[in-house]
């Protein structure tokens, strides 16, 4: 753990120094992609560690990410942004912006052949679906992304895949 807080602390101070840095400054493709890291970092300390950090942290994160990655125009990491963006909406019961972060990257993953980030757009998809107790819906989608990973070999999904399979069946026998 002390690693890891190591870690978090050079990663906030990187983006610090590069914003403030005049010859850095304009690196939006950099500090977009150290914010996107950032916010994950954060969704995990909240969600999975049980840390007190604000919802409207780590919104503002994912805002400053998606922001500097269109000023940029680099749009082949944007989905990164609006998956986590869209994962933090999900966690906080704002499904409605879940879902336009979502439409978003699945657009754009079609539009510009980017599957990998289809397969991330599904698992993300399901999730939402499943936090609105649409099984279904989150059905349909985990086997879009199984499709996917065995048509790509991403198979660095697979474990994702697994633990939304159980906590699916783990719903449907609850209903």
């Amino acid at each position: 753990m002390k690693e890891y807080n190591q870690a978090l602390k050079q990663l906030q101070k990187d983006i610090q120094w590069r914003e403030n840095n005049p010859e850095y400054k304009d690196d939006l493709t950099q500090i977009a992609y150290e914010k996107v890291c950032l916010g994950y970092i954060l969704l995990f300390q909240k969600y999975l560690l049980n840390h007190n950090i604000q919802d409207s942290t780590i919104q503002k994160t994912f805002n400053e990410a998606v922001n500097k990655f269109q000023q940029s125009g680099h749009y082949d990491y944007l989905p990164l942004s609006l998956l986590g963006r869209a994962t933090l909406y999900t966690f906080t019961g704002e499904y409605s912006l879940a879902e336009i972060d979502l439409e978003e990257v699945q657009k754009m993953s079609k539009r510009h052949s980017m599957v990998l980030y289809e397969v991330d757009y599904e698992l993300c998809y399901a999730r939402l679906n499943f936090f609105k107790n649409q099984v279904d819906l989150s059905k349909k989608s985990l086997a879009k992304a199984k499709m996917l990973i065995n048509q790509t070999g991403y198979h660095r999904k697979d474990h994702e895949i697994q633990s939304m399979e159980i906590l699916i069946n783990m719903r449907s026998t609850w209903n």
